[in-house]
């Protein structure tokens, strides 16, 4: 999987720097490409490689949600109750069983 997504070969992120549209079929991004390729490229120089498991990022997406509740942010709110929905989902994603129990009787506790 690593080797899918380039993350050990520092020549494929030197193609993609040098020429971003020729790594994409989106002629939208495409376009977007060609017209800011320096902005393109100082962001991706800037960005690094994290990885997180999925129930780390399940917590923090019932925390972003808990927060955004707590602050009467309706939109994050339910960006993240989407995201949450989707993983719950989605058994083979990875998610600890713990979360999918927890979640199933939060939201029964949530209706009542």
């Amino acid at each position: 999987m690593r080797k899918d997504l380039y993350l050990d070969d520092p020549e494929a992120r030197a193609a993609i720097l040098s020429d971003p549209q020729a790594h994409t079929k989106k002629a939208r991004l495409r376009d977007l490409l060609g017209r800011y390729p320096e902005a393109f490229r100082s962001v991706a120089r800037r960005m690094g490689v994290a990885i997180t498991t999925w129930d780390a990022f399940y917590d923090l997406a019932v925390r972003y949600r808990d927060d955004a509740r707590a602050t009467g942010n309706e939109t994050l709110e339910n960006l993240m109750q989407g995201i949450i929905a989707q993983l719950e989902a989605t058994p083979a994603c990875g998610l600890g069983a713990s979360h999918t129990l927890f979640a199933k009787s939060e939201r029964t506790s949530d209706s009542a």
